[in-house]
């Protein structure tokens, strides 16, 4: 046996010899009680009838429910948009490019992969949308105005504020656009933003609130 296996043995001897040592009877040392443990499920229900019956658990219950109507109707603003302070026109080409072949029910190959698609090439888009903060009173201004004048025309889209509050206000419907993900997608940075068909492509202009009129 080389060193290191020695080794090896004396320190496993060592560590059997503690383990038997801490393992030896002891001796009883004062008296032994039975610990009575509380079933969890019998505390958390007598602990829920108290709250009931003081009143506290239908608090709890509708501070719950406010928080999470204020939440839905209050999403997240999204990441990233800030309040124009100039104006800036771009462009946004929404031509797909097919990553693989589409056909019928029975194979027939209607498109072949890598086929170019432009929705506006068998469609219009016949109402302009407008991006805005609903939190900047200027902005919310500008947009009810543009809605008075050219109503249905007109799609708003919120990126901060509530979509509730002013679907109220408005008397129509206000829509948000959660995550981003429209905004992502157009490139937009800076709101209000008009964007509308020109063309096969969306012409999109962000502009400060007060060049947004009818």
């Amino acid at each position: 046996m080389n060193y290191s296996k020695w080794l090896g043995v004396v320190f496993l001897n060592c560590v059997i010899a503690i383990s038997h040592a801490h393992a030896k009877d002891l001796g009883k040392h004062g008296e032994v009680y039975k610990i009575e443990e509380e079933n969890i499920l019998d505390a958390i229900y007598a602990k829920l009838k108290g709250m009931e019956a003081s009143g506290e658990l239908a608090k709890k219950k509708k501070e719950i429910q406010e928080r999470s109507m204020h939440k839905a109707k209050n999403p997240k603003a999204v990441d990233g948009i800030v309040t124009a302070r100039e104006k800036r026109v771009f462009y946004y080409d929404p031509t797909i490019v097919l990553s693989e072949n589409i056909t019928t029910d029975d194979g027939k190959i209607i498109a072949p992969s890598g086929t170019k698609v432009n929705p506006f090439d068998t469609m219009a888009l016949t109402r302009s949308l407008v991006f805005f903060d609903g939190r900047d009173p200027e902005q919310v201004k500008a947009v009810e105005g543009l809605l008075k004048v050219y109503d249905r025309k007109i799609t708003p889209i919120l990126t901060a504020g509530s979509w509730y509050d002013l679907t109220k206000k408005f008397r129509r419907q206000v829509y948000f656009d959660q995550y981003g993900y429209i905004t992502t997608r157009l490139g937009i940075r800076a709101v209000p933003s008009l964007a509308r068909q020109k063309g096969k492509q969306l012409e999109i202009t962000e502009m400060p609130a007060t060049e947004l009129k009818p």
